[in-house]
């Protein structure tokens, strides 16, 4: 059957909600390390910006480890024989991490302009309007249910060019 364009495959949209899911986690780490980092600043500004570094990197290594956990699962069903060997992640686990990490960046980044363009802001003329309108797209409003479709469904195609360009 003929792989139509536009249309991600179930693995892309398996792997969007995954992200998603690793998105929530992060966001959640970073609402509770970015103020005790802060908080760090003040005493120490190369540690605190270590501490920034490492939390901004951290899903990279994260996701690395659960696919090369899940794969090792996975072998474990597999007939053929072919086993993931070790406790390190392979190459093919670490590029799931970093393809990941860039993912979430660039898909939050889309998808945010995409929310502004059907959400478009207000006109305000100063910095602390355009705050509250940014605190607005974290509250439990439309806007977030909206966010969190398009996200995914970024996600989705970008994880869908990925596995055709492998293919080929």
């Amino acid at each position: 059957m003929r792989e139509r364009w536009g249309i991600p495959s179930k693995y892309a949209w398996l792997s969007a909600f995954c992200l998603y899911g690793a998105l929530l986690a992060w966001s959640a780490l970073l609402a509770f390390a970015i103020p005790l980092l802060l908080e760090l600043m003040r005493v120490s500004p190369r540690l605190a910006m270590l501490g920034v570094l490492g939390v901004l990197v951290v899903p990279a290594p994260v996701i690395a480890f659960v696919h090369h956990g899940a794969s090792g699962a996975l072998d474990l069903a597999d007939a053929s024989g072919e086993r993931t060997r070790g406790l390190l992640p392979g190459a093919s686990s670490w590029w799931a991490g970093v393809l990941s990490w860039c993912l979430l960046f660039a898909t939050s980044t889309a998808a945010s302009v995409v929310l502004l363009v059907i959400f478009p802001p207000e006109p305000e003329p100063d910095v602390l309007g355009v705050l509250s309108l940014a605190l607005s797209y974290a509250s439990g409003s439309v806007r977030t249910g909206v966010h969190a479709v398009v996200w995914i469904v970024i996600a989705a195609q970008i994880y869908e060019l990925e596995r055709r360009a492998k293919k080929k």
